[in-house]
């Protein structure tokens, strides 16, 4: 039996995986070099023997003694109870559509939550729906029927949503469509805009290049007769001097 000291200590939960040391006994008990240990329903126990809810397993008669908040009617503990719901909802809930109940025909958890959930909480029920089970199948049928029709809803609300989603999805579509023409008319117009600067650009050079040739003309004939002048200025003096005294 365990030591209720050691128990006030931390626990710290732990889960079975490949990397933990250990190895399985007869009982099915999965027992690790320091004196923890995993019972054959996966439940961890820390080296002193206890649970995360102070249980533990009887030395000699090797049966589980339960700890705080042990709920004996569920036999288990109450803060597990809402985790074996989830379970079994994920095991038996949606996927399983078709449950035998002692011969009384199919029952399908899903079409009855209500009743699920009582059976979940406290099993003793089921002793209340197998003494009436013609009274349970007639309601399984008014729920089969209830379920038809919610079916029958869905599927034409489905036609319906496909059929507001086509044209939605048409028109944006097109919008899509009007935005690539959009972006291409701005890249061209950009083009066109660069292919003007560029015309402009190569119209100044060629003003410019004019500009400069007349610049360079009139520099030369200003150069030309600015030369005549000075070599008529020249003539005048040699007559000048050549003229005899009187």
């Amino acid at each position: 039996m365990a030591d209720n000291d050691k128990n006030s200590k931390v626990f710290i939960e732990r889960e079975l995986n490949d990397e933990v040391v250990g190895e399985y006994d007869e009982e099915g008990f999965f027992n690790t070099p320091n004196g923890s240990f995993w019972d054959p329903d996966g439940v961890y126990f820390n080296r002193e023997g206890y649970d995360k809810h102070g249980g533990y397993y009887d030395d000699q008669t090797q049966e589980y003694v339960p700890g705080k908040g042990w709920d004996e009617a569920n036999n288990c503990y109450k803060d597990e109870i809402n985790e074996i719901n989830d379970d079994y909802y994920d095991e038996y809930g949606s996927d399983h559509d078709d449950l035998e109940d002692d011969g009384y025909g199919d029952i399908d958890l899903d079409q009855i939550q209500d009743e699920e959930k009582l059976l979940l909480q406290n099993m003793n029920d089921i002793e209340k729906i197998t003494e009436d089970p013609t009274k349970y199948v007639h309601h399984l049928e008014e729920v089969d029927d209830i379920k038809n029709k919610d079916e029958s809803e869905k599927e034409e609300s489905k036609k319906e949503e496909s059929n507001t989603e086509e044209p939605k999805k048409e028109e944006e579509k097109k919008e899509e469509q009007t935005k690539k023409k959009s972006k291409l008319a701005m890249l061209l117009d950009e083009v066109e805009e660069d292919k003007k600067k560029e015309e402009k650009k190569n119209n100044k050079k060629k003003t410019e290049k004019k500009d400069n040739k007349k610049t360079e003309k009139k520099v030369d004939k200003e150069t030309d007769n600015k030369d005549v002048k000075n070599n008529n200025k020249k003539d005048n003096n040699t007559k000048n001097k050549k003229k005899p005294s009187q």
